[in-house]
């Protein structure tokens, strides 16, 4: 968020449900007076696992009060290994553990090709490798992902940029003026990305003056995208910033996709395509302007309430995505890819890749339709997988019976969390006989040694006379248990003659 040089405040505000209103919020922070981009961060808790919550970031000042998007996210959950409750003989309990529930914080759609990014923060692709899209780097800390025809750019936490794939044209050599980004945009051969101060930077293919960044976007701006030939850029002010191809109507790739139109005003999201632009404006209204092909510029009446828009890098559809959770599809359609199939219902994020549609649901998982020539569709099944380490904690004595509680826990790379809990009932088993004792005996000290059934207590008596009724014996304490099964006691002794007795619980 940026201050624009006005002192600021600022909160989140979220619900279940994308609405006008918002029922929760946090507490409002100021994050200054200072003309570059401050991270607002604020711990949610009481959170249901598993459940979809919608999010926005408010702001206000002395120029007003402004929102961001409605975004969604969607709490991890753990599944328990085994029975719960777990029955187990003292001694004998092994946890069968937990595994994180986690589907993918993340999906971008590349021409032929998909990127996601796990729960632990790895990336994995799948569709076409074409130049080596799909090797994706180890990268630590994502933020951010895009993708385009050939290379893909990553922003990770620390503000620098990762860049792989085709590197014509230097696309992939990130500039060291790259530093301290927060957004990334990947076009048809540039790149350009957003810094904390508000300044854009590109770098790649300028044939079209599409890394040449204006003045305009030298400051102030709050996001990017970019197209095949052209690049976008969002002001505080709600305004959109264009240059590249489309600066003209009439010549080779300019059809107006960089001239902003007077009524992209109050805008709060951008998209750039092939040849055309789109915004969403904060009324939830949509606009679309250049290359009139398929019917791409011809908003359909259905998409009101717009919470989410998508337009791929090189092709000419559009996607925009209502607060219902219904996805509106319109434009060219040669592989479907702007239907809705039943399957999309309570759609919560949405991805346009060439001639695919990649989108999220509320339940966390991925679905996609459209063009599946390269293995882009259907989404691999295993993208749940991660190596995140569940931790575990508990008070279970190590011998005794009872009813006890096991709390599982586990932190996602983006912060996220859960926790689960298992009752576990230990039972004692019965004692076995007959007992066996060895007896050590080194300077005055006396040790019996036994095993047994591992959680019974024995008791030790001793006595000078064998004759006297073992009632009368006088207890000398407990045997303890020294591993599960192995018991010992230990005495002095300074009698010429003694005699012990371990008595069984069942005596």
């Amino acid at each position: 968020m940026n201050p624009v040089a006005t002192s600021t405040v600022a909160w989140f505000e979220w619900d279940v449900t994308a609405a006008a209103i918002f029922r929760q919020r946090t507490t409002p922070q100021s994050i200054g007076s200072g003309n570059t981009a401050v991270v607002l961060s604020a711990t949610l808790t009481n959170l249901l696992p598993g459940i979809g919550y919608h999010y926005r970031v408010v702001a206000s000042n002395s120029l007003g009060l402004v929102s961001s998007r409605d975004v969604f996210f969607r709490g991890m959950t753990i599944a328990l290994a085994g029975a719960n409750p777990l029955n187990a003989a003292c001694g004998e309990f092994v946890d069968p553990g937990a595994l994180p529930n986690a589907l993918p914080t993340r999906v971008v759609g590349g021409s032929q090709y998909c990127i996601a990014q796990k729960a632990d923060g790895s990336l994995v692709g799948w569709g076409r490798n074409h130049s080596g899209v799909l090797n994706c780097p180890v990268l630590a800390n994502v933020v951010g992902l895009s993708s385009a025809s050939l290379h893909n750019l990553a922003v990770l936490a620390n503000g620098s940029v990762a860049a792989w794939g085709d590197s014509a044209y230097g696309k992939t050599t990130v500039p060291a003026l790259a530093s301290g980004c927060v957004a990334v945009a990947a076009g048809g051969d540039f790149s350009i990305a957003l810094r904390s101060d508000g300044r854009v930077v590109g770098w790649g293919d300028n044939t079209w003056g599409q890394r040449q960044v204006p003045a305009a976007a030298q400051s102030g701006v709050v996001a990017i995208s970019a197209g095949a030939w052209h690049s976008l850029a969002l002001k505080t002010n709600g305004t959109v910033v264009a240059w590249g191809a489309g600066t003209t109507i009439g010549a080779y790739h300019e059809y107006g996709q960089s001239i902003v139109p007077p009524e992209a005003t109050n805008v709060v999201a951008v998209a750039a395509g092939a040849q055309n632009s789109m915004v969403l404006r904060a009324d939830g209204s949509v606009l679309v302007w250049g290359q009139s092909c398929c019917g791409i510029t011809t908003v359909p009446p259905e998409a009101t309430n717009i919470v989410g828009i998508a337009l791929a890098v090189n092709s000419t559809y559009c996607l925009a995505l209502r607060t219902d959770g219904k996805l509106i599809g319109w434009g060219d359609s040669s592989f479907g890819q702007t239907g809705t199939p039943a399957e999309a219902t309570n759609v919560v994020a949405i991805a346009a890749g060439g001639l695919h549609t990649i989108v999220t649901r509320a339940d966390g998982s991925i679905f996609g339709w459209g063009d599946s020539s390269f293995g882009q569709l259907p989404p691999p099944a295993d993208l749940a997988s991660n190596t995140l380490p569940v931790s575990s904690s508990s008070t279970m004595p190590p011998s005794m019976s009872g009813t006890y509680e096991i709390t599982y826990s586990v932190t996602g790379a983006d912060g996220a969390n859960a926790t689960t809990n298992r009752v576990v009932q230990v039972t004692n088993l019965p004692p076995s006989s007959p007992l066996t004792l060895r007896v050590d005996s080194t300077n005055n000290t006396l040790r019996l040694v036994f095993t047994n059934s591992p959680c019974v207590t024995f008791t030790v008596l001793g006595s000078t006379n064998l004759s006297i009724p073992a009632g009368d014996w006088p207890v000398l304490g407990p045997a303890v248990e020294i591993s599960p099964g192995q018991y010992e006691f230990s005495s002095v002794f300074s009698r010429p003659e003694y005699y012990y007795r371990v008595v069984l619980p069942a005596f």
